[in-house]
């Protein structure tokens, strides 16, 4: 997910970065521009998250550290699951697709945050 603002001069770009490959290559490409970025990582206490997080820090480290870097890459904002707004549109959407298909919970919640 990318959301894009714009602030004074400078163009702030939201994305909601996992640490996984897909979002870190968007976050990449931006670099290479002159505009802010704003990570967004959405905890929901999964094993994994801890590398997530590490994986992170670790990257945005390197990337402001990388001669080819235009960008401002904000702190990371870390928002909790569980206090993602309620939409009983997209829950309902989601429980009839698992009913045919099986599909990861994160699905669900991260339809909510977008």
């Amino acid at each position: 997910m990318i959301k894009i603002q714009n602030k004074g001069k400078k163009v702030i770009v939201n994305l909601l970065w996992t640490g996984g490959w897909d979002s870190t290559f968007r976050l990449l490409q931006l670099s290479t521009k002159d505009l802010i970025i704003q990570p967004h990582y959405l905890k929901d206490n999964r094993k994994s998250q801890i590398f997530e997080l590490n994986a992170i820090r670790s990257i945005t480290d390197e990337i402001r550290n990388l001669s080819s870097t235009k960008c401002t890459i904000l702190d990371l904002i870390l928002i909790n699951v569980s206090d993602i707004k309620e939409d009983k549109d997209i829950t309902k959407a989601y429980y009839n697709i698992t009913k045919n298909q099986g599909i990861g919970s994160q699905y669900e919640w991260l339809a909510r945050y977008a």
